[in-house]
């Protein structure tokens, strides 16, 4: 059986067993004094009675005296007394009823009230204790439901976890564990609140020039049934492409806020970087084609093996990762010059697995550097029907797997480098 843990109920004992053993030790000392009393004031008043007989009777054989005074007191019990010998017992005041020697009575009564009085204190000091840790216990007890009531009214900011070992600290180290969770999963819930409420202000702020310049066009092309078919033509383009620049935003925000919130769940599988970038660019032909943007990809595996020379496998989630390169590259191509080359490198080793991605266009500034990841940052848009939310989507896709990203300008290109570590 393990030793018991309760240290405020051990401290109690020990403080009751003390008790118990000074009071244990008051008693027998005194009960050796009283005894050793006792035993002075009866060997003296049979001296004195011995020496009176003595003294009257010098023919008198000491040695019957010695036997009689050696003799068992069952032996003595069985004998009688002459009905003469205790009629002069009686007239001195002499009875069985009392003690023959008058002080031994004195004695007695003493005694009584001593160990009385030991009996008791120690039966009052043992009630002392007792209640001090009744007390002790109730008000912690009484301290754990002012706890689980303030828990309960939501404030967490409470100091009660006990590094102690008793029943009761283990019950409050529990609390304190259900408390931090409960905190934990408040702030949660207000976090998650307050990105809900600052994702409808973004969505309801970005949508608001859009939506202003759809309106504009539509007015225009109800307002005017004979515009010129080359200038309505070019209206409803121009409506449908801010239509489908709303609808873009909107799911990448709303993809964004997943993320943000936790609740997206990535799946940790070997996937091939090289089919994620086919996709990806096979995604982005048409806007490349418009844009007059080539393409070019190379691969660097360092670690090719006989089998399979040109995959490289990463760790991670296929979709989303295709989701984040898919917008970096189409960013390259938005911001390319005219009749330019996007270049797509990857390279892998012992370390980790780098995809570069790189564009001629305008250079950015340092300033533009460190915040163009930054979600509806205005300087980072380089045309008007930018929002400003890919970069932010494809970083928070790229670091919640355990990547990095970065992005490197000068003079002649802008390369974005996406890492994978292993």
């Amino acid at each position: 059986m393990g030793a018991y843990k309760n240290r405020q109920a051990v401290k109690s004992l020990l403080l009751i067993g003390v008790v118990l053993v000074v009071s244990v030790v008051t008693y027998i000392s005194w009960i050796g004094w009283y005894t050793h009393k006792y035993k002075n004031m009866e060997n003296t008043y049979i001296r004195c009675i011995m020496e009176n007989v003595i003294n009257q009777y010098p023919d008198l054989d000491m040695e019957e005296i010695a036997i009689i005074l050696n003799k068992s007191y069952s032996e003595l019990e069985s004998s009688t007394t002459s009905e003469e010998f205790d009629s002069i017992l009686r007239k001195n005041g002499i009875t069985d009823n009392t003690f023959y020697i008058k002080d031994i009575s004195d004695i007695r009564n003493v005694n009584i009230i001593v160990s009385t009085s030991i009996i008791g204190v120690m039966s009052v000091l043992f009630i002392i204790c007792f209640c001090m840790y009744l007390r002790r216990r109730k008000k912690d007890i009484f301290q754990l439901q002012d706890y689980m009531d303030k828990i309960s009214r939501g404030n967490y900011e409470l100091e009660i976890n006990d590094n102690s070992e008793d029943e009761l600290s283990s019950l409050k180290n529990s609390l304190y564990k259900i408390m931090v969770y409960m905190k934990e999963q408040a702030d949660s819930a207000r976090i998650k609140k307050v990105m809900l409420a600052q994702s409808v202000s973004d969505i309801s702020h970005q949508l608001k020039t859009p939506l202003t310049s759809t309106q504009i066009l539509l007015d225009n092309l109800n307002d005017n049934p004979d515009m010129e078919y080359a200038t309505r033509k070019k209206f409803i383009y121009e409506a449908l492409n801010q239509v489908n620049g709303m609808s873009w935003m909107i799911v990448s925000m709303l993809k964004l806020s997943r993320i943000d919130a936790g609740v997206v769940e990535f799946n940790n599988e070997n996937i091939s970087i090289n089919k994620i970038i086919e996709e990806a660019v096979g995604n982005l032909e048409v806007i490349a084609e418009i844009k007059n943007v080539n393409i070019e990809k190379n691969i660097d595996n360092r670690n090719e093996d006989e089998l399979n020379k040109s995959d490289i496998y990463i760790k991670g989630d296929y979709n989303w990762n295709r989701e984040a390169l898919q917008n970096i590259i189409k960013n390259a191509i938005e911001h390319s010059n005219d009749k330019g080359t996007v270049k797509i490198n990857i390279t892998d080793n012992d370390v980790y697995t780098a995809v570069y991605i790189a564009n001629r266009g305008e250079k950015l500034s340092d300033k533009q550097q460190k915040q163009i990841f930054e979600r509806y940052y205005s300087e980072a848009k380089y045309e008007d029907n930018s929002m400003g939310i890919g970069l932010p989507l494809a970083k928070a896709v790229i670091e919640k797997q355990g990547g990095y990203i970065s992005v490197e300008s000068d003079d002649e290109e802008t390369v974005f480098i996406v890492k994978y570590i292993k």
